[in-house]
């Protein structure tokens, strides 16, 4: 998958280097840099703001560790949540497709005074990997992934998108 031209050029969307040897320390399973995202927001409110059906491009990484999940968009951290979070079961992780990552989530959950839904989505040719992490979350370990296996909706039978709660119940 080719990196966008703002990581080729300025190293936009690179993990911060303060936060590397964190997650070395913490034991990536997953990462990826340089990636194109989009973040979609559907009728968010939150205090001063009001966003109808918007959608910002970016440049952006994202890391699973075995303590936790973050995602950064143009050096912006974006998502940053342990694993023993409860706010985790509160993320709806499926792909949209073999190569792009959608984790969405109810802003209220994570900010007081807002409302809505919004929706990180990442291209990646490691979304199906992300993906088997976040099916498999207690054992921090993902099994082997095929390409095909993004084409068959899960046991749930909701198509990919299942809630962490379901899953850590079991």
């Amino acid at each position: 998958m080719k990196k966008t031209l703002s990581y080729r050029l300025f190293r936009l969307g690179s993990i911060p280097r303060k936060l590397r040897p964190l997650i070395e320390a913490e034991g990536v399973l997953v990462a990826d840099e340089g990636i194109p995202g989009r973040l979609v927001m559907g009728r968010v409110r939150g205090p001063g703001r009001r966003h109808y059906g918007r959608v910002e491009g970016f440049s952006g990484c994202f890391v699973v560790t075995r303590e936790r999940i973050l995602a950064y968009s143009y050096g912006k951290r974006q998502i940053n949540i342990g694993r023993d979070d409860p706010r985790l079961a509160e993320l709806y992780v499926r792909l949209a497709s073999p190569e792009w990552l959608a984790i969405s989530f109810e802003a209220s959950a994570f900010r007081k005074g807002w409302a809505g839904v919004m929706e990180f989505r990442f291209r990646t040719n490691q979304a199906p990997r992300f993906h088997a992490w976040h099916r498999y979350p207690v054992s921090g370990r993902s099994p082997a992934i095929s390409s095909s296996s993004c084409d068959h909706p899960d046991d749930s039978g909701r198509g990919g998108v299942v809630p962490v709660h379901d899953r850590l119940s079991s």
